[in-house]
């Protein structure tokens, strides 16, 4: 049966080729056929890894229509299948140039240009780390002689550019594993006329071979691929290689030693993604000895906390931690697990501790021991900290004593303790987005007062939340015979199922992303969550809206959401402005910035503790989301309330209306501690001042694709 759709495939391909050829005048007219037969046999083609045959489609595609955007993006899309990144943003703005309209190119270019992580932006703006680096390698270079220097993780070239700076440097080799930042560097380093000074080595240091691809040991290896819990890039592992088999036996790196500090914290929203927080939940649904904790594979999660507003520490400060990079033995023995710390943390107040805030102290020069960068809390540094959550909220008494250890074994920053561990429960890790949604009990109130509005029995409802939380609680009260939902809560619905007297035979377990597996089911009741966890819209669901109304059994059928507004304030926040692009003048002047802003994203997602801006005008009501995958547009004009500074940013959110019986709309744009949604923003090419009494804001929808700009 394969073999024979295999060959329909082919014919139809052969024939659709054959018959534009021969009435090319009229090829338009075949487009939208020669379209559906070509994806339909570059994904057999796929399916066999016969990718030869997969561009030489696309060579007969483009030399029959041209530049044809849709085209250009199945080709960009094909090349990012096969990390060939660079080629494909050439293709996706290719794409977008030739059709402004192609959201779907909008989109591609900005996911591609996403890939070169944001922090590259805040590092490259931190003035004050940037002068610590370079005060510490010309010291070595120019103060002790030092010149023979190994840069490693370039990235963009800056702390080679600085060794560059100091006339009797007599070698500069950068290595740099990542393809697209060394070409980045490749570029910075030819137009600030220090290509033949810096050798740029396109490899991972570990795999430097000292005779081959250096000509001998440096006198100087500096680095700062340091993550906010220090070593999560490598950087031990790094640096051991680098004393052992890179630098003479009098050799510095740079920095010398970092000293690690840890506090507890009391935050109740840090908790709502790592924990069950909604004692409804636990009122309505039986857990026995279970508990929902975060199924985290990273050993520690990133936040400035200084934004964080209900963030506030708990206990005394600890630094347990001391790690020399300039002692091999010292390297050896943390990597190891040799050294483990045990230290001791007191609680400040009869209060809740949710976890352990790490940052770090970096010493960047034995010599001069002012030379210090550190993390903290409210430093302003582009290194955000390190959070380790409890897996529940530990009632602490006033002057309590928490033991605890601290390693980094295997170059991994670890905290134990058993502070939150008991023998009678048994943790189930569940994905720390459904975790937030459950946590959101304003939101599960409002979806659960919309869906009591059927008031009739329930046959099937499909609920395809994050967790279908409203169709569980009616199949336990009898209110549903059957619970569609996704087939990624499979375990822990059959878990739950049973220990709440529900037969596992009544949920059905559906892929959300194929909806041919429930196209012919008709529902009393469909819940849909038409947003991306980052906090976009979800365009696979606006594009398929008018599938899901068709799957309804009745016109007294439920749909949520029924409707959804895309609200925006217009803002000024220095904040985005140095996470999506450089800003520095300093890094500007180096040229930096030429290249490295190339991949500014005018999308900046997941934004959730955001408070550091300046609103310019009230919250606005910018469209309607029209739920298909056609083309709409419109323009508004929000009055400014504040012309002094220039735009930023428009930051978005959205407000639901959850039936179309229910007036009020539910707003995404929340400060609750507990809010699931998450902000997003789009990004203004170039900070602009709007002097007029209104601002002009264009939309677009393509696709179920969302642009914005502003005037």
């Amino acid at each position: 049966m394969e073999h024979s759709n295999h060959n329909n495939i082919i014919s139809s391909w052969d024939s659709i080729i054959e018959r534009i050829e021969s009435n090319i005048d009229s090829k338009d007219e075949f487009k939208e056929l020669f379209t559906l037969i070509f994806n339909s046999y570059c994904s057999e083609l796929e399916k066999n890894d016969n990718h030869s045959e997969v561009l030489k489609c696309f060579e007969t595609a483009l030399k029959l229509y041209g530049q044809d955007s849709n085209i250009l993006v199945e080709l960009g899309s094909f090349f990012v299948k096969f990390n060939r990144d660079e080629e494909a943003r050439e293709i996706f703005t290719q794409a977008y140039d030739n059709d402004r309209k192609n959201l779907r190119a909008y989109q591609s270019l900005q996911n591609i240009k996403s890939k070169i992580p944001r922090w590259h932006f805040k590092m490259l703006n931190d003035e004050m780390r940037n002068e610590a680096f370079r005060k510490a390698i010309k010291f070595w270079i120019e103060k002790e002689g030092k010149d023979e220097v190994i840069d490693i993780g370039t990235g963009t070239g800056l702390l080679s550019l600085y060794a560059a700076e100091s006339e009797n440097v007599k070698s500069i080799n950068a290595i740099e594993a990542d393809s697209v930042m060394s070409n980045i560097a490749t570029k910075v380093f030819n137009d600030n006329n220090q290509s033949k000074k810096i050798e740029l080595i396109n490899k991972n240091s570990i795999d430097i071979e000292i005779g081959k691809d250096i000509k001998s040991k440096a006198s100087l290896v500096y680095s700062e691929i340091l993550d906010c819990g220090v070593f999560g890039e490598g950087i031990l592992d790094t640096f051991i290689h680098a004393k052992e088999n890179l630098l003479k036996a009098d050799g510095k790196i740079v920095p010398h030693k970092v000293i690690i500090y840890v506090t507890g914290y009391n935050s109740k929203s840090l908790c709502s993604n790592h924990i069950l927080l909604n004692d409804t939940f636990n009122e309505y649904i039986f857990l026995d000895n279970y508990r929902l904790v975060a199924d985290n594979t990273e050993p520690y999660d990133a936040e400035y906390v200084d934004r964080i507003k209900d963030f506030r520490l708990v206990t005394n400060t600890s630094s347990p931690l001391e790690v020399n990079f300039n002692s091999i033995k010292s390297m050896n023995q943390h990597f190891d697990g040799i050294i483990m710390k045990n230290f001791q943390l007191q609680s400040e107040a009869n209060d809740y501790l949710d976890g352990f805030v790490v940052w770090f102290d970096l010493f960047l020069n034995e010599m001069d021991p002012t030379n210090v960068i550190s993390t903290k809390p409210q430093s302003n540094s582009c290194w955000n900290q390190a959070i380790f959550k409890l897996r529940e909220r530990v009632l602490l008494q006033k002057y309590e004593i928490i033991k605890l250890t601290i390693s980094c074994r295997d170059g991994i920053l670890k905290i134990d303790h058993t502070i939150d561990e008991h023998l009678d429960t048994v943790n189930i890790p569940i994905d720390p987005y459904i975790l937030k949604f459950l946590n959101d009990e304003d939101y599960l109130e409002h979806l659960e007062y919309a869906a009591n509005e059927y008031k009739g029995n329930i046959k099937n409802c499909l609920d395809l939340s994050p967790f279908p939380y409203i169709g569980f609680l009616m199949l336990k009260e009898s209110r549903a015979e059957q619970l569609w939902c996704s087939k990624n809560n499979e375990n822990i619905l059959k878990l739950l199922a049973t220990k709440n007297c529900i037969d596992s035979k009544q949920i059905v377990f559906v892929d959300e992303n194929e909806l041919s597996e429930f196209l012919d089911a008709r529902f009393d009741l469909i819940i849909l969550n038409p947003f991306h966890e980052l906090g976009d819209l979800n365009s696979d669901i606006c594009n398929n809206f008018i599938l899901y109304q068709k799957l309804l059994s009745s016109d007294s059928s439920l749909l949520i959401p029924y409707k959804i507004s895309l609200f925006g304030e217009l803002i000024n926040s220095d904040w985005l402005s140095t996470s999506c692009s450089v800003v520095n003048e300093n890094i500007k002047k180096l040229k930096i910035d030429k290249y490295i802003n190339e991949y500014s994203t005018e999308l900046f997602l997941d934004i959730e503790h955001f408070h550091e801006y300046e609103k310019l005008t009230d919250e606005f009501r910018i469209a309607s989301i029209v739920m298909n995958d056609d083309c709409h547009e419109k323009t508004v004009q929000p009055l400014m309330r504040n012309t002094n500074l220039p735009c930023t940013a428009i930051l978005l959110f959205f407000k639901i209306q959850m039936t179309i019986r229910t007036n009020r709309e539910f707003s995404t744009h929340r400060s609750a501690k507990n809010c699931f949604f998450r902000k997003f923003a789009h990004i203004l090419p170039k900070e602009k001042l709007i002097n007029n009494a209104h601002a002009k804001v264009r939309f677009m929808q393509n696709y179920g694709i969302l642009k914005i700009e502003c005037d």
